[in-house]
């Protein structure tokens, strides 16, 4: 279980470095069609990198929720062993 709350962990800061390279991303084309607002093309990818981002950010808090129910998983097993063993002894 400790192996997959570390690989879990892993997948979540992969998930924050994708989330903000879409963001400065987004924010440099944003910058760029303020300079040339009639790019048709740049407005599409402006809409596609915000699709995308968003679609990264809802992975991602999925990811951080499964963590999280799995660290309150193994925390919650941790403790009923150790009411277990007070029993036993």
């Amino acid at each position: 279980m400790a192996d997959q709350l570390d690989l879990l962990r892993e997948h979540i800061k992969m998930l924050a470095g994708e989330v903000a390279f879409r963001s400065s991303s987004l924010k440099r084309m944003l910058e760029q069609v303020a300079i040339n607002p009639d790019d048709c093309n740049l407005q599409v990818q402006i809409q596609k990198g915000l699709e995308k981002l968003l679609s990264t950010m809802q992975i991602h808090l999925r990811f951080d929720i499964l963590t999280r129910d799995q660290e309150r998983r193994q925390s919650s097993s941790t403790r009923a062993t150790l009411v277990t063993s007070d029993f036993i002894v």
